[in-house]
């Protein structure tokens, strides 16, 4: 079955890619459009990112033997005023929105967010919920300066409470298997944002976590960046997550595009999770068929 369900995703992703929306194995679905994320979202976050000039320095990438995921080349890109174009923190912010009036308490755990642009912008939008960063490089300073004084901070973990009352952790990915601390809410609404695992590998790993987390009966939502859905193996380890994930209820998931947050040519990023939220990021004029 698996196999066949990854036959059909590349013949889709590789032969159709101009059409606007293609479904593929029941609730999944790719599109071509990118989500729709309301304007004036867009705006506050790009206001709220003006008040941080500087995100990363030379001298952390210097002495960071990861280089927050960048290379010479790009690291410095961080830095720049982001466009008006919809990327990934924008979707966010939008999904928490939209998640909000029904729960009580949201928990987001990011895989690759040390340098604090998306737990900068999640605190703006939540309230007396759960932050985590789980990475190999710490949270920059300019990170660490917006949180102020930690409550606890170590080579291995460090802990924040931020002014609108969310508790702030990170994680050494040396060291981190799932925050347990994360599954203490049972009433939660899980967030769980995912950079640099785009290989197939890196996706089974991360698979792997997710169903050690034992998130079953929880409402969650995966977000994946910079998937290849053409590649037979990053297909197969995606339907991995989808089972992983073990969402029951109302399901669905979907691939589409959208920037990151200094890119100017939109990638592929997946979602799994509540369909009434991927049903929400859909743009009204992409229609089903």
């Amino acid at each position: 079955m698996v196999l066949a369900v990854c036959i059909v995703l590349t013949i889709f992703a590789t032969f159709f890619q101009s059409e606007d929306i293609l479904f593929f194995y029941d609730k999944l679905l790719i599109t071509d459009e990118s989500i729709q994320v309301p304007y004036d979202t867009i705006l506050k976050n790009r206001n709220q990112l003006e008040a941080q000039k500087v995100w990363l320095t030379q001298s952390e990438v210097d002495n960071s033997p990861h280089k927050y995921g960048f290379n010479e080349l790009t690291w410095r890109k961080v830095n720049n005023k982001v466009g008006f174009e919809p990327n990934v923190n924008d979707a966010l912010v939008h999904i928490l929105n939209m998640a909000q009036p029904s729960m009580m308490h949201v928990e987001y755990i990011g895989f690759g967010c040390s340098v604090g642009k998306t737990l900068f912008l999640l605190d703006h939008v939540l309230h007396d919920s759960m932050l985590t960063c789980i990475d190999a490089d710490p949270l920059t300073n300019a990170a660490k300066s917006y949180f102020k004084q930690p409550t606890r901070d170590t080579a291995e973990a460090a802990e924040w409470s931020s002014e609108r009352g969310n508790k702030v952790h990170w994680h050494s990915a040396d060291h981190a298997v799932w925050p347990q601390h994360s599954l203490q809410s049972r009433d939660a609404f899980v967030l769980v944002h995912v950079r640099g695992y785009s290989t197939a590998k890196s996706l089974r790993t991360f698979a792997e976590r997710v169903e050690a987390a034992e998130l079953n009966g929880r409402q969650v939502l995966v977000v994946i960046e910079d998937v290849d859905p053409s590649d037979p193996a990053v297909a197969e380890a995606l339907l991995e997550v989808w089972r992983a994930s073990n969402i029951k209820g109302e399901f669905g998931a979907l691939i589409t595009n959208l920037l990151s947050s200094i890119e100017t040519q939109p990638r592929k990023v997946f979602f799994v999770g509540a369909q009434r939220i991927t049903d929400a990021l859909l743009s009204d004029k992409v229609k089903r068929r």
